[in-house]
């Protein structure tokens, strides 16, 4: 097993255009109710901003008000922006973000989607309708449906019965619609598993999905927060990841290699 701690990135011979996924989509119950995950999710947007940074191009898919490259550090100051308490910090936080937003956002192409279906037919026309090269699938997508009710289910009911309907795993697609794209998914498992069945998860993700790398991701669910971290090619190649804030410049140098 190999482990690195930090790389350094180099200039593109090339310029990749990368799909890449992030945040989740929301299940509705109803009109206020909703199925969701309590992830914070911003490794898709850091992701993106390491891409954007060596100078590829970027289709960003995301959900609504989540976290975007190079604005998610504002977004929760924005939300709660209040005049009379802006200190020079936050200021600075706010300068440098939009400076570097505008610096890449010339190649970079958002993409909002509400639901899973949106998300679907979102990222299945983006692939075959354009030059993408390379999709990383970091959004974690509902797996499960439900018919949203109108207004409001009573909220005096002793019991409610839910019955939630199987979906399609869009990873599935992705080699069918287009076999040349290098493929990247992210894969979450909690700590009531261990490494062993993590890796193993992954490479039979591998296989039944042709993907071309896995990040195997281990989250401990007593403090909301990853454990492992694992890269594992098709090859069966395993870079462990040390240094979780280094994981967008490891995967981009992983790939790049890849794709020589």
């Amino acid at each position: 097993m190999n482990t690195i701690n930090n790389t350094e990135s180099s200039s593109p011979k090339e310029k990749l255009n990368f799909l890449v996924t992030s945040w989740g989509t929301d299940i509705h119950i109803d009109d206020v109710r909703k199925l969701t995950n309590f992830s914070s999710w911003t490794t898709g947007a850091l992701i993106t901003e390491t891409i954007l940074k060596s100078n590829y191009i970027v289709d960003f898919v995301y959900s609504p008000w989540r976290k975007r490259p190079f604005l998610h550090n504002i977004s929760d100051w924005i939300s709660k922006f209040k005049w009379w308490e802006i200190i020079p910090e936050q200021l600075e936080i706010y300068k440098k973000s939009m400076e570097e937003y505008n610096m890449y956002c010339e190649n970079l192409n958002e993409i909002v989607v509400k639901d899973f279906y949106e998300y679907k037919d979102t990222v299945l026309n983006i692939i075959t309708w354009k030059k993408i090269d390379v999709v990383i699938l970091a959004m974690a997508v509902s797996d499960y449906w439900i018919w949203k009710n109108d207004g409001k289910i009573p909220s005096n009911l002793d019991f409610m019965t839910l019955k939630l309907e199987k979906l399609p795993k869009i990873i599935s697609y992705i080699k069918k619609f287009r076999p040349d794209i290098f493929l990247v998914w992210f894969k979450l498992l909690t700590s009531d598993t261990n490494k062993d069945d993590l890796l193993e998860t992954a490479k039979k993700s591998l296989i039944i999905n042709n993907q071309d790398l896995v990040v195997a991701n281990l989250l401990d669910t007593k403090t909301k927060k990853l454990d492992n971290t694992y890269i594992i090619s098709k090859q069966w190649d395993i870079v462990e990841i040390k240094d979780r804030d280094s994981l967008p410049e490891i995967l981009l140098w992983i790939i790049k290699d890849s794709k020589k």
